[in-house]
């Protein structure tokens, strides 16, 4: 009975290896293509404001996407206010800030 399930598994065990490798070929097609907007989009705004901007990898969204450096920034101010007792909301630290300028991929 073993023999017998093993021939018969064989073939869709080659099948699935087949799928799987398609999906994972498509799902670097999308990453790649999240890349590409992204640059575009940064481009884009450095052309129209002339801030710096940073392509970064969010991992919530599993997306490549573009970020203004003076956001980062404003958003560490915020964490100096809330250590100060100032504010109620935390912010960005500014160990996290300098980790995600060196982690990202393209600056404008």
């Amino acid at each position: 009975m073993k023999q017998i399930l093993t021939y018969i598994a064989a073939p869709f065990r080659w099948i699935r290896d087949l799928l799987i490798r398609g999906l994972l070929k498509l799902r670097a097609l999308a990453q790649v293509q999240s890349l590409r907007d992204a640059i575009a989009e940064a481009d884009r705004i450095h052309k129209e404001t002339g801030k710096k901007v940073l392509v970064v990898y969010n991992k919530a969204t599993k997306q490549w996407e573009a970020i203004e450096k003076q956001l980062l920034k404003a958003a560490h101010k915020k964490h100096k206010a809330y250590n100060r007792g100032r504010s109620t909301e935390p912010g960005i630290p500014l160990n996290r800030v300098k980790q995600i300028e060196k982690r990202s991929v393209y600056g404008t």
